[in-house]
């Protein structure tokens, strides 16, 4: 299960070649949430998870507290292995970020900025790893391969690790929602249900 969260938490907190934006010093971290809508306390998503070393399996993430304005502790959970993990959501004006440890700075960079241009690129950093992410679309439309659920007006960006030797991963984000198809190389999650 700790590469399966590994997996998940890199996409969530989960270096384009064009416009790069560097953070200078700590930003202003106002309360954004109302441009994040999926966030609220006891809102849950449950996703279909499967992985080529994996059979099918079930994860939710679940918001149980607001520990400051803006900023979401959450849970991550696999059934049938029930074993919680955490992870903190920080909605920054228009920006979303994630972090471990409930700094949403952790990881130096936002994880998605619904302000950002198409063809924008960015990076964050932790403990010797890169991230890499790059926005292609605000409106793009995805059908899921399991459930066949489709879902539009996307942002659609990458991921990469700079220890990853494989190409970069998707992800279909909607705001008011929040991952609903995550497609990877060893590992992909799709949105079954929210309860909000």
């Amino acid at each position: 299960m700790t590469k399966y969260f590994f997996t998940l938490t890199s996409i969530l907190i989960l270096s384009f070649t064009s416009c790069k934006k560097d953070k200078t010093t700590n930003p202003d971290c106002t309360d954004g949430s109302a441009n994040f809508t999926h966030l609220g306390v006891g809102h849950e998503l449950r996703y279909v998870f499967y992985s080529f070393s994996l059979a099918e399996d079930s994860m939710i993430v679940k918001n149980i507290s607001v520990p400051t304005a803006g900023t979401y502790k959450s849970t991550i959970t696999f059934l049938p292995s029930n074993n919680p993990t955490d992870i903190y959501y920080h909605a920054c004006g228009m920006d979303l970020y994630t972090s471990l440890d409930g700094n949403f700075n952790q990881y130096g960079h936002f994880w998605l900025s619904l302000s950002a241009n198409v063809g924008e690129s960015w990076s964050r950093s932790l403990n010797g790893r890169t991230y890499t992410y790059k926005l292609y679309s605000k409106d793009a439309t995805v059908t899921t391969p399991s459930l066949n659920k489709t879902f539009t007006n996307c942002y659609k960006f990458t991921y990469q690790s700079n220890t990853s030797f494989f190409g970069a991963d998707t992800i279909y984000f909607k705001p008011e929602i929040g991952i609903v198809y995550y497609e990877g190389f060893d590992a992909s999650y799709e949105l079954a249900s929210k309860n909000f």
